[in-house]
C-alpha cells in the first residue's frame, strides 16, 4: 500500500504505512493548514474514492513562538560606564524592562582583568559592579540577545587610586613676595607631597630663579 500526499502549495509527501490486524494504517503529520489530496494506493491502483479531500487547521492549542526582546530598547547608566577609580568599584545599571524577554550579556577588557558581579533586582533591571585594578581606558560591552545595546561598547576612564593632593602643593620663595625689587633675580620654590593615610610617600622640591 502507498500513500501520498499534496500540500496546498503543491509539495508532496508519503505517508507513513503500518500493517495493522484490521489490514493497514496511514500517518501523516501536516505541515500547511488549508486543503490537502490523499491519494491511496494498493497493488498499484486507486482504492475506491481515492483521492481523498482533508483540510487541516491550526491547532489553537501550539504556542506562538516566544517573542525576541530589543536590544535598542535596553538602557544603561551610571558613573562606572564613564569614569572611575582603580582597586575600587565601579557601580552602573542596566534596565531590559521596555525590551522584552531576552538574555543580557556583558564582558569587560582593558588594562587588567576586573571582577564583575550582577545583583538581578527581578524588576527587569540589574546593578552592576566591577572593580578594576590599574588605571586606564577599559572597554564594557553590553549585548542583549547576542547584539549590542545602544552606546555599547563603553570606554570608561580609570584614574589611578592615588591622585595628587593639589592641597598640599606649597609655593614660596621671593619671587612670589608681593613687595620686591623691580629688577634682579628672585627665586621661586615647589613642593610637593603625596600623603597616603597621615604619611608622606614622596616629596619633590623644585626651585627655579625668575627676572
Amino acid at each position: 500500500m502507498l500513500v501520498n500526499i499534496s500540500s496546498p502549495s503543491g509539495k508532496v509527501m508519503a505517508a507513513r504505512v503500518e500493517e495493522t490486524i484490521d489490514g493497514y494504517a496511514a500517518k501523516f503529520t501536516a505541515l500547511e493548514a488549508g486543503p490537502h489530496t490523499v491519494n491511496v494506493m494498493f497493488a498499484g491502483q486507486p482504492v475506491p474514492r481515492s483521492p481523498f479531500r482533508v483540510l487541516a487547521v491550526k491547532d489553537a492549542a501550539v504556542a506562538p513562538p516566544p517573542a525576541v526582546g530589543d536590544p535598542s530598547k535596553v538602557k544603561a547608566f551610571g558613573p562606572g560606564l564613564t569614569t572611575g577609580k582603580a582597586n575600587a568599584p565601579a557601580n552602573f545599571t542596566v534596565d531590559t524592562r521596555e525590551a522584552g524577554p531576552g538574555g543580557l550579556g556583558l564582558t569587560i577588557e582593558g588594562p587588567s582583568e576586573a571582577k564583575i558581579e550582577c545583583f538581578d533586582k527581578g524588576d527587569g533591571t540589574c546593578d552592576v559592579r566591577y572593580w578594576p585594578t590599574e588605571p586606564g581606558e577599559y572597554m564594557i560591552n553590553i549585548l542583549y540577545n547576542d547584539r549590542p545595546i545602544p552606546r555599547s561598547p563603553f570606554k570608561p576612564h580609570i584614574n589611578p587610586s592615588k591622585m595628587v593632593d593639589v592641597g598640599s602643593v606649597k609655593v614660596y620663595g621671593p619671587g612670589v613676595q608681593p613687595t620686591g625689587k623691580p629688577t634682579g633675580m628672585r627665586s621661586v620654590c615647589v613642593v610637593v607631597k603625596q600623603w597616603h593615610e597621615s604619611t608622606v610617600l614622596y616629596s619633590v622640591d623644585v626651585c627655579y630663579s625668575v627676572a
